[in-house]
């Protein structure tokens, strides 16, 4: 399937799926806590969901409270790309944004890129889906690519498994996962390793 019939079959799945994933979003963050334990992460770059996307909360508030940087997306509306912010606080750092998506408030200063630069940065990114060797199925804008260039960190897609497709064709401009974690399993995609050789 070309990128736009899957992007029709994955909001399909989605929107098929039970509205409370509550049970499911906790078994992802349970399994990202035990990858970012092993990956000896000291920087998130993670997201804040959108409807159909795992929630994250639980996750971001005990990296917060471990006293570790957190970094979120912000639309720049004079760019018309995101940037990465620093939050410290969930209950008061974000409001509604683009596309009613919440994010960083307007005051909070972006960080300049590289964003992970010479720090262990794991980015936690959402996507419509994604297949075992490590490509994404973005929503068509192709910001994610953009917001991801050039950085060195580790990838992880996020998602259910209703998410996980066969193939999914990637083009030179995508930026792959080095991980995908649904809620019953984390997949080693090598991504990394596949870009080095």
């Amino acid at each position: 399937m070309d990128k736009t019939s899957l992007r029709k079959e994955a909001k399909t799945r989605l929107q098929t799926m039970d509205s409370d994933h509550r049970e499911k979003d906790e078994s992802i963050c349970r399994r990202l806590t035990e990858l970012l334990r092993k990956t000896d992460a000291s920087m998130l770059a993670a997201y804040a969901a959108m409807k159909t996307e795992p929630m994250l909360e639980s996750l971001m508030s005990a990296w917060l409270r471990s006293g570790r940087p957190l970094v979120l997306p912000r639309f720049n509306p004079s760019s018309r790309e995101y940037e990465m912010v620093a939050v410290h606080d969930l209950s008061t750092d974000l409001v509604a944004g683009h596309y009613g998506i919440l994010e960083p408030r307007g005051e909070l200063a972006g960080l300049q890129p590289p964003y992970d630069g010479d720090r262990r940065m794991m980015w936690l990114i959402p996507g419509l889906g994604f297949d075992m060797k490590g490509h994404r199925l973005g929503r068509g804008g192709g910001y994610y690519d953009r917001l991801l260039s050039g950085a060195t960190g580790m990838k992880t897609g996020v998602g259910y498994d209703c998410q996980i497709f066969d193939a999914i064709p990637c083009e030179p401009h995508d930026i792959g996962v080095d991980y995908v974690v649904t809620e019953t399993r984390v997949v080693e995609c090598g991504w990394h390793h596949a870009q080095e050789g």
